[in-house]
């Protein structure tokens, strides 16, 4: 059921996901080539500067001033988000979509086709319940719509993509 549910997303809850990788964070996961467990992988390492090892295996450790992680959609893709995450997901965005019909089929761009306002809501909807600087107040929703949106998406609360050690992105 999950797998015909992964296929059978709607346009605003693909782009919620692919907002959730691009603007999350989280270690790679992948085997480690010093001894080839599947693991999460060191992003920085100076002296080899990729991930290829995992912290057991790194002699230099993580350093404390290591560059922030890769964003999530460099290792992964919403293949790897778990079934639980991906049920969650499915029924924030459900949600949202229900309460919010009349404000996201407002004017937003006279030029913009019903599946380009579906995947701009989803996208903003990721962006403004997590707080990520951008989302339905910054300039391409219509009042009152932008605010509406807004509050909205902030009623549903913050929530974050991470990867577990089994390689699934979780909630």
């Amino acid at each position: 059921m999950i797998t015909e549910k992964r296929t059978k997303l709607d346009d605003f809850t693909k782009a919620y996901i692919e907002a959730a990788l691009f603007s999350s964070t989280g270690e790679p996961f992948g085997d480690c080539e010093e001894c080839g467990a599947a693991d999460k992988l060191l992003y920085w390492n100076p002296q080899r500067r990729k991930h290829d090892q995992c912290l057991e295996c790194c002699p230099y450790g993580k350093p404390t001033d290591a560059p922030h992680e890769p964003p999530l959609d460099d290792c992964y893709s919403s293949e790897d988000i778990s079934d639980a995450a991906l049920v969650k997901i499915i029924a924030d965005c459900a949600k949202f979509q229900k309460e919010n019909e009349e404000s996201i089929s407002s004017e937003f761009h006279k030029s913009k086709t019903d599946n380009e306002i579906d995947s701009a809501a989803g996208r903003d909807f990721w962006l403004t319940r997590n707080g990520h600087g951008a989302g339905f107040w910054d300039g391409d929703w219509t009042e009152p719509a932008a605010t509406l949106l807004t509050d909205a998406a902030h009623k549903f609360g913050e929530c974050n993509l991470y990867p577990g050690d089994d390689g699934r992105l979780y909630i």
